[in-house]
């Protein structure tokens, strides 16, 4: 599963260096899990779904399915912050 969390700079500057527990806790998973964590960096826009704004974009016809350029081009070749789940991902 991933999430995504609020953390204080400093308490993730704590987390980074945390060294796992010789024993398997909960509170260690949870350490390591934010310690190793993707930093999403600060400054980024929103988080949205390509596949969805694409069908939104079809649909009210401001690209067409074969386009194969332009607007589809430029949101397909977008930074991705996340990448996507593939067991969900749609094309």
């Amino acid at each position: 599963m991933q999430i995504v969390i609020d953390i204080l700079d400093d308490d993730y500057e704590r987390l980074k260096v945390y060294e796992k527990a010789p024993f398997c806790s909960l509170t260690s998973r949870v350490y390591e899990a934010v310690a190793n964590g993707l930093l999403i960096p600060k400054g980024h826009g929103d988080l949205i779904d390509r596949n969805e704004l694409n069908k939104d974009l079809i649909a009210n016809e401001w690209i067409t399915d074969d386009d194969g350029g332009g607007l589809e081009e430029i949101l397909f070749n977008a930074p991705t912050i996340i990448e996507a789940d593939t067991e969900s991902e749609e094309v």
